[in-house]
């Protein structure tokens, strides 16, 4: 009975779809809103964010709160900032399916050769054919990562870095894990601004 419940709360490894349904109170994941909220308070100066690892055993206590049902306030628990950006880059990695999905990806690779504007414009529309709930999971980060990436004199984490690191987050499939696919998430990062919808 007991693994039932937490099963049912489950947050990370889970589909999208089904984390919807669970919190549809909510415009986005808890995880994702608290953790980026956190990290763009205390994180955006910090050298080597989402670079340098988290705390392995606060990072295994905290994941396995969160697929109980709570919803961990980081501020209050002084939760280490390495700590909270691998926990977000974990929960990207550990979807069923990825963020960037193989097909999105592959037509991606065909703007490579066109100019900035025709790129954004090509962009705006690939990302109206995904979920909307996903987009916004996307947009909340990438913004993120664009705040960060603003800062890399302070915290030597360009949009390049940035990419890298959250390459396998994004990407799955390890055949598209690949120089060409991290500067399509540094696309992503430095013009977050200019492609994701004004959602309401």
């Amino acid at each position: 009975m007991e693994k039932k419940e937490i099963k049912s709360k489950q947050i990370f490894g889970i589909s999208l779809t089904e984390l919807e349904k669970r919190e549809e109170e909510t415009p986005i994941p808890r995880i994702v809103t608290n953790s980026v909220n956190y990290l763009k308070k205390k994180s955006i100066e910090t050298t080597g964010i989402f670079r340098i690892p988290g705390n392995k055993t606060e990072m295994e206590s905290i994941i396995k709160r969160w697929n109980k049902g709570e919803v961990i306030d980081y501020e209050k628990e002084k939760t280490l900032e390495f700590t909270v950006a691998s926990l977000l880059k974990q929960f990207a990695r550990d979807l069923p399916q990825s963020l960037l999905s193989n097909s999105l990806i592959q037509e991606f690779f065909k703007f490579e050769n066109l100019n900035q504007r025709e790129k954004i414009f090509q962009t705006k529309s690939l990302l109206e054919n995904i979920p909307i709930y996903n987009c916004k999971i996307l947009q909340k980060i990438m913004l993120l990562l664009r705040k960060i990436s603003r800062h890399s004199d302070e915290n030597l984490m360009n949009a390049s870095a940035l990419a890298m690191v959250f390459l396998p987050s994004f990407c799955h499939e390890q055949d598209l894990q690949s120089n060409e696919t991290a500067q399509i998430i540094s696309f992503f990062i430095k013009n977050s601004k200019l492609i994701f919808p004004d959602f309401k």
